[in-house]
């Protein structure tokens, strides 16, 4: 039986309204896997958040360790084939990038040898695409620091990692610093740690915490590049200085 051109006509509409809903749900989908803080759970912050506090504190826990050894802050080592330029795609800290490590991998992180921690990648919505930084997504590197009121006025060795979602950086100043600020600072120059002379120490670091007291004195937190707002950076200090 052919039905009244009305229920055909309501039947399209219906057809059309399916479509568009499924539409839209794809599409809230896809902002949430592509990193939108407004889709990510305060749940999910948290456990990214957890994820990346706890590498920073095992990478804290791997330098002491070589440094009880007998190690020294010039010695450290962190070669390894994970890290890599993300347009060039050459490694950030290859074989030998601290002439100072011993050639037996005793004074390296990533080797069995030395700390044997494994370098990890975060691949995750724990950060953010499209932003500037010599790391890949998810990657972290050494640099040299002064982090405002640690210690002396030298600078520390400090694990930085680039890129990381609102939500996620303010997680993470939630669970270390007791509150889920989001913090400003004008970063300045920073060097990438290689152990020589000419790099640490330095004559010139970048300097966090002199802009912004919330984070001057702490040993680990996520700040916002003065220079580009959509930079969440964690930081960890590995030897205070």
């Amino acid at each position: 039986m052919n039905r009244p051109p009305s229920q055909r006509g309501s039947a399209i509409m219906l057809l059309f309204v399916a479509v568009a809903l499924f539409g839209a749900v794809t599409y809230a989908f896809t902002r949430g896997s592509g990193h939108s803080v407004s889709m990510m759970t305060d749940e999910q912050a948290k456990v990214y958040a957890q994820q990346i506090i706890g590498y920073g504190n095992d990478l804290k826990t791997a330098v002491k360790r070589l440094q009880l050894r007998g190690c020294k802050e010039n010695q450290i080592s962190f070669s390894n084939t994970v890290y890599k330029n993300p347009t060039t795609g050459a490694l950030n800290f290859p074989e030998g990038h601290n002439p100072n490590s011993p050639l037996d991998g005793s004074c390296d992180i990533f080797k069995t040898s030395g700390a044997s921690l494994a370098p990890r990648n975060f691949k995750s919505a724990a950060f953010d695409d499209g932003t500037v930084g010599i790391w890949s997504l998810g990657d972290s590197g050494p640099v040299i620091v002064i982090i405002e009121n640690v210690k002396t006025s030298a600078p520390e060795l400090v694990i930085y990692m680039d890129k990381i979602n609102e939500a996620v950086c303010r997680k993470i100043n939630e669970l270390v610093l007791g509150s889920a600020i989001l913090p400003v600072d004008d970063f300045g120059a920073w060097v990438p740690y290689n152990g020589s002379h000419t790099n640490f120490p330095a004559l010139t670091y970048g300097h966090v915490g002199d802009t912004e007291s919330s984070i001057a004195g702490k040993t680990a937190f996520c700040v916002k590049s003065q220079s580009s707002q959509k930079r969440g950076v964690f930081h960890q200090v590995l030897i205070a200085r």
